[in-house]
């Protein structure tokens, strides 16, 4: 498809492409969570597209290294294996607090932000300084 004969897809972001980046995305986002014949009646209903099960495929297919790159670059940032080197407590008593709250993320609204800790529970033993 020519730009100047179909201005719109270009602004669209579908030039050279079936589906426009938010349907894909929509479509991969699906497809992850039911069988594809499921994804695909949802689609049809909800979204009055009808897109054949090889689109479907075909769509996951391609977000697959993406997707995986996405997630490589999320597990580097956590670095699970860094916890194990942590130094070890010696208080047999652990405490646990978990916590979420809403905040307004730029550009894709509110989302739901999760905190916990883990501490060490230790009995303190203190005087009263009036009853001793």
């Amino acid at each position: 498809m020519d730009g100047a004969i179909f201005p719109l897809d270009r602004q669209l972001g579908i030039e050279g492409q079936t589906y426009s980046r938010t349907l894909t995305k929509h479509l991969v986002w699906l497809s992850a969570l039911v069988p594809y014949a499921q994804c695909q009646q949802i689609l049809a209903r909800i979204g009055g597209h009808t897109i054949p099960l090889s689109s479907l495929y075909r769509q996951v297919q391609q977000a697959s290294p993406r997707l995986q790159t996405y997630v490589e670059s999320q597990q580097a940032i956590v670095q699970p294996d860094k916890l194990t080197e942590l130094p070890s407590r010696t208080a047999a008593v652990k405490g646990v607090s978990l916590d979420g709250g809403m905040v307004n993320i730029r550009g894709e609204g509110w989302r739901e932000l999760k905190i916990g800790v883990v501490f060490d529970i230790a009995t303190r033993f203190e005087p009263h300084p009036t009853r001793g």
